[in-house]
């Protein structure tokens, strides 16, 4: 997919989303982002390139939930984490090789016992 193609979508998710690019500006300050409007606009022009931070971070703020179906026109689910999830995985690789085993055996109960309900 090319670049105009990608900024195509990003608009229509921003607009979708009922957004104006400064609003957008002044979430990616949530995520560490600091761009000007103007790169905004850029992307979605195609005339710049969207760095994969800034893309994620964009896919988040559009609530794209399934960025390969949205992108690449492909069925597979690709995901963005939550914010939520992306804490709890940093717990779990702060753990160590006990500690992980020791959750894993846990998620398998825990789905087992799930998968039943």
């Amino acid at each position: 997919m090319d670049q105009q193609s990608i900024g195509n979508k990003l608009r229509k998710l921003r607009n979708q989303n009922n957004l104006s690019v400064q609003d957008v500006a002044v979430l990616l300050h949530k995520y560490g982002i600091y761009i000007s409007t103007k790169a905004l606009y850029s992307y979605e022009t195609g005339t710049r390139s969207v760095e994969a931070p800034i893309f994620l971070a964009l896919c988040m703020i559009y609530r794209c939930d399934n960025i390969l179906k949205e992108f690449a026109d492909c069925d597979y689910a690709v995901t963005v984490p939550s914010s939520e999830e992306l804490r709890l995985l940093e717990r779990i690789r702060g753990l160590d090789e006990h500690g992980q085993e020791l959750l894993n055996g846990m998620l398998e109960l825990e789905l087992k016992r799930c998968r039943k309900g």
